[in-house]
């Protein structure tokens, strides 16, 4: 029921697995809310590299699924805290369109929007 998609480099549920979860999940907006809530601190807590050594978004990668799960959780100051950290990285990389057009990120489709 898990499988490595090679493409985003990382472990999926399938999808008949993932949409029975979301809709258990749904059922209980609290049990919804905690889910994304641990979700959002497994990631915050993975260590990442100094900052100097941010070479592309790979390096991020933890903070960008970080930040989904704290707007998902309703933890807005932390969601936006997070955006703060990395906005310009994406911006200089010209990865916030690839970001925000693969990922559910909410608070991060004001990043699309940036000129350059």
């Amino acid at each position: 029921m898990l499988y490595y998609d090679r493409h985003f480099k990382s472990y999926q549920l399938h999808p008949l697995v993932r949409e029975k979860g979301e809709y258990l999940l749904s059922q209980n907006p609290k049990n919804f809310r905690t889910a994304h809530s641990q979700a959002y601190h497994y990631y915050i807590s993975i260590p990442l590299k100094t900052k100097s050594e941010w070479q592309d978004i790979e390096d991020i990668k933890p903070l960008i699924r970080a930040h989904y799960h704290a707007s998902q959780a309703g933890d807005l100051d932390a969601a936006n805290a997070i955006i703060s950290e990395v906005y310009e990285y994406l911006r200089q990389w010209n990865c916030a369109e690839l970001v925000c057009a693969n990922l559910q990120l909410p608070l991060l489709t004001e990043v699309k929007n940036i000129s350059l």
